[in-house]
């Protein structure tokens, strides 16, 4: 005879009693999450109150020294105003893909294989997130599991949830609680800004590890489990930044649907959003609403190793 497993769950709680009043040990087990959550369809605040845009400009102007680069940030930030959304019930990965998810699908022939054979070794691990992989195919990856890239609202609403919080775990920073980068002293960034323009970039600079949050580069998808999201994902806020299936405009949100929406490339090899921060990256882009200064620069060809993706259907 079959017993439906809410019965088991009750006969073990009852002899979990009965054992705790024999003065026995009571045995507690762990319900196993599953891979994806479930974020109900329904409207939500998406984007930036005034607040956040000032504090954001404020950010990018610490963390780059200005130059100029915050100035298209100020213009794509001003498309980014609050507005409600309409966003109809979806799945996500509750971590972001890791190496050995990967590789699996390399292992039936439906991934390439190069994004294994560039980069640091120190990325080349199997729980780490599946980083320097191109946009294409993160988005490969996905459709091989029959899902696909999250849109940008749809990773917003998993992140945020009803209530417009500014972090996945609500309204306080919490540096502890999650993997991210920092910004450079005024000295070193002089020293190192002169030596990325030599090696002809910006990357070097901007892009600076903090072991002070307990890990200096990537760490196991799932590390930081007081970072969860109000549907329950990780990592939301740092570990890797996140390929969603928009394209990137500096318009941000301005011309879009409130139903729904989405960015869809016009012409090919346009950038795609970015979204939640990193190891490598200012703790200010880990908030569940920015946006990257350098988001323009992230083209669909571009392998990074502070760059993952997770899926949903």
């Amino acid at each position: 005879m079959r017993i439906a497993p809410l019965v088991l769950a009750a006969l073990a709680v009852g002899a979990g009693l009965r054992d705790a009043a024999a003065g026995g040990r009571v045995v507690r087990v762990a319900r196993e999450h599953g891979r994806e959550v479930f974020v109900p369809g329904g409207t939500f605040v998406m984007g930036l109150s005034p607040e956040d845009t000032e504090a954001l400009e404020s950010d990018c102007q610490i963390a780059l020294d200005d130059r100029g680069r915050c100035e298209s940030y100020r213009r794509m930030l001003g498309n980014m105003a609050a507005r409600t959304v309409h966003v109809d019930g979806f799945s996500i990965d509750r971590t972001e893909v890791t190496l050995g998810d990967y590789r699996r699908c390399i292992a039936d022939g439906s991934c390439p294989l190069d994004p294994l054979i560039v980069g640091d070794e120190r990325y080349q691990r199997e729980d780490l997130p599946m980083v320097n992989v191109t946009w294409a195919e993160a988005q490969q990856y996905c459709r091989w599991r029959g899902q696909r890239l999250p849109t940008e609202a749809e990773w917003e609403r998993a992140a945020r949830g009803d209530d417009g919080r500014a972090w996945p775990w609500g309204d306080a920073m919490r540096p502890d609680d999650w993997n991210h980068g920092k910004v450079w002293d005024d000295a070193t960034r002089k020293v190192e800004d002169m030596r990325s323009q030599q090696n002809g970039g910006a990357w070097l600079v901007l892009h600076v590890p903090d072991d002070s949050d307990g890990h200096a580069l990537a760490a196991p998808p799932g590390s930081y489990r007081w970072g969860e999201g109000p549907y329950g994902t990780l990592d939301q806020a740092g570990n890797v930044a996140e390929w969603t299936a928009d394209a990137w405009s500096e318009e941000g949100f301005s011309d879009l649907s409130s139903i729904n929406p989405v960015r869809t490339a016009v012409i090919g090899g346009e950038a795609h959003v970015v979204r939640g921060g990193s190891w490598a990256q200012a703790p200010y882009l880990g908030r569940s609403t920015a946006r990257d200064p350098l988001n323009g620069n992230y083209t669909p060809e571009r392998r990074l190793p502070w760059i993952g993706f997770r899926c949903a259907h």
